[in-house]
């Protein structure tokens, strides 16, 4: 059965990425029929003991691992999914615990990708009116119609204020001319008084002659007027 394994002293370097795959080479030529499972053993060397990864599967790499036999009955290849770095380090294939393959695995740092920046105009999410906005609308206009009537009012008091200011400010002139004019009336009325000339006619004892006194000016003069 183990007629076409061959043991390699030489260390299989491989290397991966963190995130991907890896197939750890193993396998016997010739082989037409299956091996017993407790045949083929994959450890991970891990000072100072080592971890059994199959078939008796560590808890690191549980449901991360798949035998090749399953396919194939000569090959013992060993996949391992969904590297990390704590995978790194040395494994080794024991079959029939006399024949064996030695892999170094390396864990490289995936690099870091940035995707270029694509720039989408911007959408505006549709507005929708809550229960809140529907009740809140009837109130801001209530209070806006409250405020504009107020306005109004304080607007119409103000302008018959001082359209009653204006009219008391006028009537105290008018009142003023008015007198002044009702004063000049009774100076000119004075004035033609005192230009009045009063004439007395005074009848002497000659028919023919008369004497008339005239009043000017708290003056009085005397005048004769014949008559034929």
């Amino acid at each position: 059965m183990s007629a076409g394994c061959l043991q390699s002293e030489e260390v299989i370097e491989i290397t991966k990425l963190s995130g991907e795959s890896v197939l750890l080479p193993c396998s016997c030529g010739g082989v037409t029929q299956a091996f017993p499972q407790d045949a083929v053993r994959w450890l991970k060397e891990q000072p100072p003991s080592h971890l059994e990864i199959y078939p008796n599967t560590h808890e690191d790499y549980a449901g991360r691992i798949k035998m090749s036999h399953e396919v194939s009955p000569g090959d013992f290849s060993l996949l391992i999914s969904h590297l990390t770095k704590k995978d790194e380090g040395p494994y080794r294939c024991e079959i029939l615990h006399h024949f064996y393959r030695d892999i170094r695995l390396r864990i490289a740092a995936a690099p870091v990708t940035t995707k270029p920046e694509v720039t989408t105009p911007e959408t505006q999410a549709p507005v929708t009116k809550g229960k809140d906005d529907e009740t809140k609308s009837p109130s801001y206009l209530f209070i806006l119609g409250a405020v504009l009537l107020l306005l109004l009012l304080l607007g119409g008091a103000a302008f018959l204020y001082l359209r009653h200011k204006r009219l008391r400010g006028k009537t105290p002139h008018s009142t003023r001319i008015h007198s002044d004019r009702q004063n000049k009336s009774e100076d000119t009325e004075t004035d033609n008084r005192d230009d009045v000339t009063y004439t007395t006619v005074v009848h002497g004892a000659n028919p023919n002659v008369a004497q008339v006194r005239m009043s000017i000016d708290d003056r009085t003069e005397y005048a004769s007027i014949r008559t034929t």
